[in-house]
C-alpha cells in the first residue's frame, strides 16, 4: 500500500501559511481547495537511488551535481523508518504498473489521495525523490485532473519527461524546476537553485524558499534555497549548482 506522510517541519509550518493566506487572500493564485481545507501532505520516494536485494534503483534520473548535497540523502531521512517507507512506497510503484499497467497504479495513487484528511488542501510531489520514469508522471497528472479540489506541487530535474505535455497539464499541477541537474539547459519557467548563503540568493533576485513551500504552491518564479545540510560542501560544489 503507498503511503503519503504528514511531512517534515517545513510542510507543517507550510500547512499554517496556506491557512493564513487562503483566510488573506480567498485562493492559492486562483487555486480554491475545498471548504476548510489547508493542510500539506507529501508522497515520497528514496531520493537519487538506492541498492535492494543486489539490484540498484535510479530514483532522480535527471539529477546531476545536486547529489553531493541533497538533504534527502542525509540527516533524518537517513532514518530506518523514513528509508523503509520510501523504499516501499517505490517498489510498490514498480510492482503495480508490471501486474496491473497504468492503470493499476492510477488507482493506487488515488488511494493515496483518498487517504488524507478531508482538510488537507495540497499534496506535495515529493520532498525526497522525483518522477523517475514518464509513465509515473503520467500518472500523476491523471490524479491531479481527478482531483480538481486539491493542488499538487513539486520540484523536479526530469525535465524531459514533460516534454510535449503542455495543455496536458492541469492548473492544480505545478511545476517548479530545479538547477544542479543535467537538463539545466532546458529549465524554463518558475525554478529553483541552491545557494552558499543568504546574500548570494538575494544578489541573484531569487525568492525565499527555507521559510516554507508558498513560493512553489503559489508559483513564484525563482525560488532561492539556502545550504541547510549536515555535509559540508566544497565552492566547487556550489559552483556546480550554480
Amino acid at each position: 500500500m503507498l503511503k503519503a506522510t504528514g511531512g517534515n517541519s517545513k510542510l507543517r509550518k507550510t500547512s499554517k501559511k496556506v491557512k493564513a493566506y487562503l483566510e488573506e487572500h480567498g485562493s492559492l493564485d486562483g487555486f480554491v481547495p475545498r471548504k476548510g481545507a489547508y493542510r500539506v501532505f507529501s508522497f515520497n520516494i528514496p531520493a537519487g537511488g538506492y541498492e535492494l536485494d543486489g539490484k540498484k534503483y535510479i530514483t532522480c534520473p535527471g539529477a546531476g551535481a545536486c547529489l553531493d548535497v541533497c538533504y534527502a540523502r542525509q540527516g533524518t531521512y537517513l532514518f530506518k523508518g523514513s528509508k523503509k517507507l520510501r523504499i516501499e512506497n517505490h517498489q510498490t510503484l514498480l510492482r503495480l504498473r508490471r501486474t496491473g499497467g497504468h492503470e493499476a497504479v492510477v488507482e493506487a495513487l488515488q488511494g493515496v489521495v483518498d487517504s488524507l484528511p478531508r482538510t488537507t488542501a495540497v499534496l506535495r510531489l515529493h520532498d525526497s525523490g522525483d518522477y523517475f520514469k514518464v509513465w509515473y508522471l503520467s500518472a500523476w497528472i491523471e490524479v491531479a485532473k481527478n482531483n480538481p479540489d486539491i493542488l499538487f506541487y513539486c520540484y523536479t530535474k526530469s525535465i524531459p519527461f514533460f516534454t510535449g505535455l503542455g495543455e496536458d497539464i492541469p492548473s492544480n499541477f505545478r511545476t517548479t524546476k530545479s538547477y544542479g541537474g543535467k537538463f539545466d539547459h532546458l529549465i524554463e519557467g518558475p525554478n529553483s537553485k541552491i545557494f552558499e548563503t543568504e546574500e548570494d540568493r538575494i544578489d541573484a533576485g531569487y525568492i525565499d524558499g527555507n521559510d516554507s513551500d508558498m513560493p512553489a504552491i503559489v508559483g513564484e518564479e525563482q525560488i532561492g534555497l539556502v545550504y541547510h545540510g549536515v555535509k559540508k560542501p566544497t565552492a566547487e560544489n556550489f559552483a556546480a549548482l550554480a
